[in-house]
């Protein structure tokens, strides 16, 4: 599939970031993938997997139950994808959902993202933090899914504002003896961030880190000098291979 095919297909991507990731999952994405959606959102990257991998399987996990049910209604035709309403974290059971009323609907986390994220993250997405609605959802990890599935991911798309270390620490069985590609999505804030503690538990792991080019190529570079590329705006996607 040509990336202006998937345009026709999914809409015109407008910000350079999810633009660069598409044209890499366009190149290196197989036919037989099994394909891990952490924070699936409306479905965008679920569905263009599925387009792929038309003889895989596609998880897409999304918690928050008001974009579930887009997201379910988006996949219904697709036997290939399997939509879950669970939060993605390093635990089993139920999990509270921050969801910040005055943001767009992506903003949704398990992490109190407000007390973190730097102010032009705040602002861009459009985080009031008195305005943030509390409900509880499920939760499950990758390692505690892939032992009832027994269908481990061969990739793994991250975007969980805020939560990713809680997804790479309860998916590191799966990581370890599986070795899927991951894709996560990073923001630019300096010092201790839980991008940067998944990224220190991937290269634990034995995983390295790859810029993305505008082209969907890929340009080997440790977290902190992908942190701070010129061209990067507030965040971006990277690629761990492990």
């Amino acid at each position: 599939m040509s990336t202006s095919e998937c345009q026709k297909l999914f809409g015109v991507l407008d910000y350079g970031a999810e633009f660069r990731l598409t044209r890499l999952m366009l190149k290196i994405l197989r036919e037989d993938e099994i394909f891990y959606d952490v924070g699936a959102h409306v479905g965008f990257y679920t569905l263009l997997a599925s387009a792929i991998s038309q003889s895989g399987r596609i998880y897409a996990f999304e918690p928050n139950p008001y974009v579930y049910r887009v997201l379910k209604d988006a996949v219904a035709k697709n036997s290939n994808i399997v939509a879950l309403p669970y939060a993605v974290s390093d635990r089993t059971g139920v999990i509270e959902l921050k969801i910040p009323l005055s943001a767009y609907t992506g903003a949704s986390s398990i992490r109190e993202v407000h007390r973190w994220a730097h102010r032009f993250q705040r602002w861009a997405l459009g985080i009031d933090e008195k305005r943030v609605k509390r409900i509880k959802v499920p939760s499950t990890s990758i390692d505690s899914f892939v032992s009832k599935t027994r269908d481990p991911p061969t990739f793994i798309k991250i975007d969980v504002e805020g939560a990713e270390d809680l997804v790479v620490r309860g998916a590191k069985r799966v990581i370890e003896e599986h070795r899927p590609k991951i894709s996560m999505e990073i923001w630019r804030i300096p010092g201790e961030t839980p991008h940067k503690r998944a990224a220190e538990i991937l290269y634990s792991l034995g995983c390295k880190s790859y810029a993305i080019t505008s082209e969907g190529n890929l340009v080997k570079d440790d977290f902190e000098k992908l942190r701070s590329r010129e061209n990067l705006g507030f965040s971006d996607n990277i690629l761990f291979i492990c």
